[in-house]
């Protein structure tokens, strides 16, 4: 006589209902939302700390204020005042450009995924990108 969950013979296996929703509800939590946030957090603003020391910044403020940024902060950087400013996401800080923030020299904003950094002298600009990176925009 055959158990339960054995099939009879000749017939094939079928999984009981339960075992078919215990599945559905394991692959259903792994593929949530939530889980894939654990997997892939959002980005989070660089500290505008560790920004001013790969320039090699002097004298940093971080008691500025722009719209759209995250921290917007002021270094010395060889002798010239730089404008460091950090946003929480890409639409942050397109909407900061678009808003021409930092258009005294346009050419001289020097833009990451997150942040922008503005030179005063157009002559630190090279030395912002070998530094930290970025595209002059």
């Amino acid at each position: 006589m055959p158990v339960a969950d054995e099939p009879a013979p000749g017939h094939p296996y079928r999984p009981s209902p339960a075992l078919i929703i215990t599945v559905l509800v394991i692959v259903a939590a792994l593929t949530t939302g939530s889980f894939l946030a654990l997997r892939h957090p959002d980005p989070q603003p660089p500290d505008v700390h560790v920004l001013a020391a790969a320039l090699g910044c002097t004298d940093l403020r971080t008691d500025r204020t722009e719209p759209h940024a995250a921290v917007s902060a002021e270094c010395t950087l060889a002798g010239a005042t730089t404008y460091i400013t950090t946003f929480t996401d890409v639409v942050a800080r397109d909407r900061w450009l678009a808003d021409g923030s930092g258009v005294d020299d346009p050419h001289s904003r020097v833009v990451g995924d997150l942040w922008v950094i503005r030179p005063t002298s157009a002559d630190l600009v090279p030395v912002v990108v070998t530094q930290v990176g970025g595209s002059v925009k």
